[in-house]
């Protein structure tokens, strides 16, 4: 378990290995708040995500 906090600038730093979507794993209390337990995975596999006009 553990806290990562990272800014836009970290992101896009030459000095920053690259950070690949399937490197990063989220613990299942974290995907149990998601409205959409599969939504990291979705995200992965690049699944087209259509964001509503209202919420």
């Amino acid at each position: 378990t553990g806290y990562a906090q990272g800014f836009r600038e970290d992101a896009y730093s030459e000095l920053m290995p690259k950070i690949s979507l399937q490197d990063i794993e989220f613990s299942n209390g974290i995907k149990a708040e998601w409205n959409d337990i599969d939504f990291y995975n979705k995200l992965k596999n690049e699944e087209i995500f259509i964001n509503p006009k209202e919420i």
